[in-house]
């Protein structure tokens, strides 16, 4: 059974390989696509990290204190 597994894997290995080119090829074009909305909510996202990181400093600051 193991060897009829392994026989068969070695036999679609070239498959496999090609269909994971593929996907990989298919997501770096989605990736590329979808780049002029991803950048403003990239900003978006960064923006509101860094205002809720200052916003709450005094109390991040209290606790590292309190360490």
């Amino acid at each position: 059974v193991i060897m009829t597994l392994l026989q068969s894997i070695t036999t679609a290995a070239p498959t496999l390989i090609s269909g994971a080119g593929q996907i990989i090829t298919t997501l770096v074009q989605g990736l590329a696509q979808a780049l002029p909305q991803l950048i403003p909510m990239a900003v978006t996202l960064l923006t509101t990290l860094v205002t809720s990181l200052i916003a709450q400093l005094p109390l991040l600051l209290q606790a590292g204190l309190d360490l």
